[in-house]
């Protein structure tokens, strides 16, 4: 998340959840009576969610559904199937929260949208989200790669992987490289990490904060989510310090994220 985006919650009404973007139902789930009914077809790309305390029904578990029903109406795109990185039950939050916004009938707005309305277009006049980086059908090296890439290129200057957003110089990115390697967890001599056990001097670098917790959520975790967002403290619809009061809906992920042992500000893959 790039540090000049922009609180969402001051051009989002309180009755509307917003995500970065939005997929087309149609091809990743099997329609029921809700999907035909809303007509909408939205997609839910549950990786960015916001929503108010009006709007919880946004992460209600599935109570008609069981588990296995749910996933046979689940169909993983062909980019994500070659990936070889994601598998139906992935899509678990993206499927619930989908059928949520069409069973309830949502409100829906999109960062990507938002930006477009407030001037931020690409160069044949679409609307564009500059503000966040997410891949997930790529492997965390290439993740790594791209990330050191966006933020070592000039700020709005656009560059092979998007535009840049100027926080590292190349100084930095050989200190983070130094520091870590050149990918999460990757073997390489030197004196940052420690042996490892093998007796051929090699070392291990330290993992990457954060780069163990997968970027999808569980059915239990959206259970969580759903509870949790019960005891938010209701008729406010603005960020707060994370240790200052009682937090808004904004801050569930944030809030998932710190119950899995995240600390604040991490990138999760």
């Amino acid at each position: 998340m790039n540090p000049e985006f922009f609180d969402i919650t001051e051009h989002l009404n309180k009755n509307t959840i917003c995500h970065n973007g939005r997929d087309m139902a149609g091809i990743r789930w099997r329609y029921d009576q809700y999907f035909r009914r809303d007509g909408r077809h939205i997609g839910s790309c549950n990786w960015f969610t916001a929503a108010s305390d009006w709007c919880l029904d946004l992460w209600r578990p599935l109570d008609d559904l069981t588990l296995e029903q749910a996933l046979e109406n689940i169909s993983i795109t062909i980019a994500e199937r070659n990936s070889g990185l994601c598998q139906t039950e992935h899509l678990i939050d993206d499927y619930t929260l989908s059928r949520n916004i069409a069973r309830f009938g949502l409100k829906v707005q999109t960062v990507t949208d938002m930006c477009g309305q407030l001037g931020w277009r690409g160069p044949t006049g679409q609307p564009i989200s500059p503000f966040l980086y997410h891949k997930y059908t790529i492997s965390n090296e290439q993740k790594v790669r791209e990330m050191l890439g966006i933020l070592s290129t000039p700020n709005g200057q656009v560059g092979p992987l998007g535009v840049g957003w100027g926080l590292l110089t190349p100084e930095g990115v050989a200190e983070y490289e130094r520091k870590w390697g050149s990918r999460p967890g990757r073997r390489r001599a030197g004196p940052a990490g420690a042996q490892d056990g093998t007796g051929n001097g090699m070392n291990v670098p330290p993992t990457v904060p954060g780069s163990h917790i997968q970027g999808w959520m569980t059915v239990e975790e959206l259970s969580w989510l759903y509870e949790t967002g019960k005891t938010m403290e209701s008729g406010r619809w603005q960020r707060c310090p994370m240790n200052a009061g009682t937090p808004t809906a904004l801050q569930a992920r944030t809030l998932l994220a710190q119950g899995l042992g995240l600390e604040r500000g991490l990138e999760v893959p």
